[in-house]
């Protein structure tokens, strides 16, 4: 430092143009904020503001800014369009898959088949029935009934037989009834016979009248008694016919 301060002392002027700065000035911030501190724009913002030009307006913001929004506003509208794809899809039900074909075996006991019948339906029900045709039967000839072939509840087709009487006192009396009228029907011959000698008799003049009229009436006598024989016949027959008691047509005996 001694050798420094005699060199100042003797040469004043040279010493003070060797100490200033060679080029331009040192930048420094308004802030007092070294060169070498600062960023480049921040240099180049110092370096305008003291040539007296306005300070660059930043714009590559504003452009990100608005490309941001038209990103946005395109992911948007590409969300809306996927929803409203989304929706129809997500309405409409989805396919039931198709059932699977199902093989079966049938037993030949399983199956029938099948040929032309009547169909039958019966209907139960409860009450009094009231048949189309009743009839109430009863023997007309007395005598010890003998034997009775139907219960209630029994199905009989006409003329089966039903009751039967004792017939033997009716075919006795039926019997003597038909050998009377045969005995009367000899007499009126034999009287008729007799009274058609006396009327050639009379024609010859033999006979007299008198023994015509008797003739006449003794045949007129046995003609009526064989009628009354005759159907006193007939009485035996039906009272005979009647003592076996018939159905008189197809039905089911409701009561004996």
């Amino acid at each position: 430092m001694s050798a420094h301060s005699a060199a100042n002392h003797d040469t004043p002027t040279e010493a003070t143009d060797e100490a200033a700065p060679i080029g331009p000035a040192p930048i420094a911030s308004d802030g007092g904020k070294p060169e070498w501190a600062m960023s480049r724009r921040e240099i180049e913002r110092t370096l305008r503001e003291r040539a007296g030009l306005p300070p660059v307006r930043r714009r590559w913001p504003w452009v990100i800014l608005a490309l941001v929004l038209i990103a946005g506003a395109g992911a948007f509208a590409v969300f809306q369009m996927q929803q409203m794809t989304a929706a129809p899809e997500a309405a409409a039900p989805a396919p039931e898959p198709a059932p699977e074909e199902v093989v079966m075996e049938v037993n030949s006991a399983e199956y029938a088949a099948l040929e032309p019948a009547v169909l039958e339906r019966t209907v139960k029900v409860t009450g009094t029935i009231q048949p189309a045709r009743q009839a109430q039967l009863s023997s007309q000839a007395g005598g010890r009934v003998e034997e009775v072939t139907v219960r209630p509840g029994d199905r009989v087709a006409e003329g089966d037989l039903l009751v039967q009487v004792d017939v033997q006192n009716l075919t006795i009396q039926l019997d003597l009834a038909r050998s009377n009228a045969e005995a009367t029907a000899v007499q009126l011959d034999l009287a008729e016979t007799q009274l058609e000698r006396s009327e050639a008799l009379l024609d010859r003049g033999v006979a007299t009248t008198s023994t015509i009229d008797e003739a006449q009436s003794n045949v007129q006598a046995l003609r009526a008694n064989l009628r009354a024989q005759q159907d006193q016949v007939r009485s035996a027959e039906l009272q005979l016919e009647n003592a076996t008691l018939r159905a008189p047509f197809g039905g089911i005996v409701s009561a004996r």
